[in-house]
């Protein structure tokens, strides 16, 4: 079964102003003090502290005349604000280009700089107002801590619950002449699918278990949503996979995500993808949830 969707993708609009200082909800990074056995005062550290992020409706700081960024004018979307406990220096937003997967899996991004300032300090907060996020990351942060230690991350919205995440990344400052591969990704659908998506789905529509978007920075073809099921296990321990081909697409674009439905993979993973890279490389990932966090994971695994 296959549906287009026409759902409207729901955007935080924020409006930028300009002017006076202005306030814009955090949570303390530190919690209040509360008196030891001893009389002396304690503080308790939360998870908060160092550089972070977080949407501009949802932090009460001031913030004052130059603090405010505006990536894009024609296209000011969502507004993020920077915050640290400490001064840290050399920041720069860069917009963010996938280039390629290392030999150890790390992501490779080509950064190029738009905005940089000298340093951020715990008493002035930054407000940057970006274009519309898409479904990997576009926009991250460098900054050299105090220690001089170079911090390069992702600015990245999760697909599970829409928080804000920064994590880390590995950024390329001259960019090559021709990608070797790909960036496909999985990850848990939001509620409002993109309208742009297609949707597949394997089982029970209106309460599915497994709800999968799936999404390319490159066109790949004989792009195949796999059913799975163990068929023997190779002497070395490996799984030898029985595979099914539920669906299909012979060209899978980076403009028009798909979405499967399906039923809960159980203990034993039971959904899968191929795909023929753009070096003509063909590729078997099997997804399974992680065990430790619930994330979703996307591993490779060498075809039959």
């Amino acid at each position: 079964m296959k549906r287009i969707l026409a759902i409207g993708l729901a955007s935080v609009m924020f409006m930028g102003c300009s002017g006076n200082a202005r306030n814009i909800s955090l949570e303390s990074s530190v919690e209040p003090t509360s008196e030891s056995t001893d009389g002396s005062t304690d503080i308790v550290e939360t998870e908060l502290l160092g550089l972070h992020v977080e949407f501009a409706e949802d932090v009460d700081v001031e913030i004052e005349d130059g603090a405010e960024v505006l990536l894009d004018p024609d296209n000011a979307d969502v507004g993020l604000v920077f915050l640290t406990d400490r001064t840290v220096t050399d920041l720069e937003i860069v917009e963010l280009t996938f280039l390629d997967v290392d030999q150890q899996g790390e992501i490779l991004w080509y950064a190029e700089t738009v905005y940089s300032q000298p340093e951020l300090t715990a008493d002035d907060p930054l407000l940057v107002i970006f274009p519309a996020f898409g479904d990997m990351p576009s926009y991250g942060i460098e900054f050299t801590d105090t220690d001089g230690t170079r911090i390069t991350n992702t600015i990245g919205i999760s697909g599970m619950d829409g928080s804000l995440f920064l994590d880390y990344g590995t950024f390329v400052y001259d960019m090559p002449e021709e990608a070797t591969q790909a960036y496909v990704t999985a990850e848990f659908a939001p509620d409002e699918l993109p309208d742009n998506s297609t949707l597949y789905v394997i089982g029970d529509e209106e309460d599915p278990d497994l709800r999968v978007m799936f999404t390319t920075d490159q066109t790949v073809t004989g792009f195949e949503v796999l059913v799975l099921g163990m068929s023997d296990i190779d002497q070395n321990g490996n799984i030898i996979w029985d595979k099914q081909i539920e669906y299909m697409i012979p060209e899978f674009t980076p403009e028009e995500p798909l979405v499967v439905y399906a039923p809960n993979p159980g203990d034993l993973p039971s959904l899968g993808i191929s795909y023929t890279d753009i070096d003509g490389t063909e590729r078997f990932f099997v997804l399974s949830i992680s065990g430790y966090d619930g994330s979703l994971v996307m591993s490779e695994e060498p075809l039959d």
